[in-house]
């Protein structure tokens, strides 16, 4: 009954030695910058524009002002009522037999 509970404890505490495989020199590890980074930071024509972001003065940000506003504070225009038998006109054809004909 005791050798079981020591070779559990053995096993547990031979996990935690100071020589892990991770910790190792030369072993992969997480770089501290990304390549993702590195990729963005090669492709911005500013630098600082990863920092803080500038506006474009040719925006249509200011024209869309009054339909966002319209849309938050529930004011927005109604959608207009179509179907698809509006869109496109299906002909009343009466029942017909479907059949040959003779």
């Amino acid at each position: 009954m005791r050798a079981p509970r020591l070779a559990l404890l053995l096993l547990v505490v031979s996990g935690c030695t100071p020589d892990y495989p991770m910790d190792r020199e030369g072993t992969w590890s997480i770089p501290e910058v990304s390549n993702n980074e590195k990729n963005l930071r090669a492709m911005v024509v500013n630098p600082q524009d990863l920092v803080v972001g500038r506006g474009d003065p040719n925006s249509l940000g200011p024209e869309a002002v009054r339909p966002i506003n319209r849309l938050f504070s529930g004011n927005r225009a109604p959608l207009p009522d179509q179907s698809a038998s509006a869109i496109y006109a299906i002909p009343n054809s009466g029942g017909g037999s479907g059949g040959s004909g003779q």
